[in-house]
């Protein structure tokens, strides 16, 4: 069953145990609570960051996972490049 909304399939989730689909739609704007382990340094980085640029640090977090996924096979680009530049 797909659900029209998160807040209903979570709900369906926690209450059967399985893992629920949504029905499509624009997934961006919609926003999930999760829990993770960062690195002291990093997180720290990153509240900084998000201080000087004025902005919740999770939402910079947001910002450079999206860039992230943006740019798909990059390390293999700069690897190609790195090829090219040493047989030419």
């Amino acid at each position: 069953m797909k659900h029209k909304n998160i807040k209903e399939a979570m709900k369906t989730a926690k209450a059967t145990g399985k893992p629920q689909r949504l029905a499509a739609q624009d997934m961006s704007d919609i926003k999930i609570n999760i829990g993770i382990r960062l690195d002291l340094n990093v997180l720290s980085g990153i509240k900084a960051e998000a201080e000087k640029k004025a902005l919740p640090y999770q939402t910079l977090i947001n910002s450079i996972l999206k860039q992230h996924l943006d740019a798909p096979d990059l390390i293999a680009r700069i690897e190609a490049l790195e090829r090219s530049n040493k047989a030419g």
